[in-house]
């Protein structure tokens, strides 16, 4: 094998280009992996889009950070992990140094790397992954569910049970039933969350979110969601939180918890936060968390929780895509009429 196929963005705003490249090679603290499940995120069409990449991101670039695979090779200092082991891979490369990474905080190092803007993603039939990020796969999970897992799942898992501190017995609002907020559904039945209720703009989403946990929908467009979510629970939310990043979901799920509730924000764009009067939050005392990604030890958790059946992905894949077809891929991602929850290409 002297080469391998790859999916690359050769500018902002073009399309996928597909080429032959030679094998990558491993580093000494690197995997060589035969990719077999890889997941498309949304903040990969940013680059198809022409939208400012992140900080250090060069051209060309193979995106694809959702990664599931066969270890190939290990590098010369690795160990603990042979060919044949099946791994998925957490996406983001911590610097090991800052401050965040010392208490413990690698999902908001100051100085990341992330697998498909920094360094070789998944979008290709062979890419090379830190060992330190790599994550076993449980033999029972098939490779496109585990792929999904150290972001799709892990983030809103981070969102909710980390910086939101979801507990037994809590109600939970969710704003947004996309490829985080349906596996935040999950995530809140599985923290013992007595009410779960989804925020959604289409009625489809809404039969969606039943099938993912939901105790309750409300559809935005046709009333105050934060309104319903009050007579809902009898007062407010424990605990809201929004996967869309838009303004208006933002200010609804902090205006749709109780005195001393909590609203995490986890969807992002660039719109700009406004919540409600300063009185109105100092007197309710309510907390507004953000939430950004998750730990390599979440992710391990999560992949655990799947891996045993108690975290049911068997509904997250709805689309897959061979690698010769990643522009038809994401052109499925763009079309919310088909209603994607997680695409994956099967290289």
């Amino acid at each position: 094998m002297e080469s391998v196929k790859v999916a690359s963005v050769l500018s902002p705003g073009q399309p996928f280009t597909i080429e032959e490249r030679p094998v990558p090679r491993p580093g000494p603290e690197e995997l060589l992996v035969r990719v077999a499940a890889c997941g498309l995120c949304a903040s990969d069409l940013h680059l198809l889009e022409g939208l400012e990449p992140p900080p250090g991101v060069t051209f060309p670039v193979v995106p694809g950070h959702e990664i599931a695979g066969e270890v190939v090779e290990v590098g010369q200092r690795v160990s603990g992990i042979s060919p044949g082991d099946r791994v998925a891979v957490h996406p983001n490369v911590p610097c090991g140094r800052c401050a965040s990474c010392e208490q413990g905080r690698s999902n908001i190092c100051v100085n990341p790397q992330v697998i498909g803007y920094h360094r070789l993603g998944g979008y290709c039939e062979y890419t090379t992954i830190p060992a330190a990020g790599a994550i076993r796969i449980p033999p029972t999970l098939p490779w496109e569910q585990a792929a999904i897992v150290p972001d799709a799942v892990t983030t809103p898992y981070h969102a909710l049970v980390t910086r939101g501190d979801l507990r037994p017995g809590e109600s939970v609002a969710v704003f947004g039933v996309g490829g985080l907020g349906a596996h935040a559904l999950l995530v809140a039945r599985l923290a013992g969350a007595s009410r779960i209720i989804a925020i959604v703009r289409r009625r489809e989403a809404g039969e969606r979110a039943r099938e993912f946990g939901a105790t309750d929908v409300v559809i935005s467009t046709e009333g105050n969601p934060a309104r319903a979510v009050k007579e809902l629970t009898g007062g407010g939310a424990d605990l809201a939180a929004d996967f869309t990043g838009t303004a208006a979901f933002i200010a609804a799920a902090g205006a749709s918890v109780r005195m001393g509730g909590r609203a995490v924000v986890a969807g992002m764009t660039g719109e700009k936060i406004a919540l409600m009067s300063s009185v109105h939050f100092a007197r309710w005392e309510i907390a507004l968390l953000g939430a950004y990604a998750s730990s390599p030890w979440e992710a391990r958790r999560v992949m655990a929780l799947a891996g045993s059946g108690k975290l049911d992905l068997s509904r997250s894949v709805t689309h897959r895509f061979p690698l010769d077809q990643v522009n038809a891929a994401f052109d499925c991602l763009r079309d919310r009429s088909r209603n994607p929850i997680r695409i994956v290409l099967l290289p």
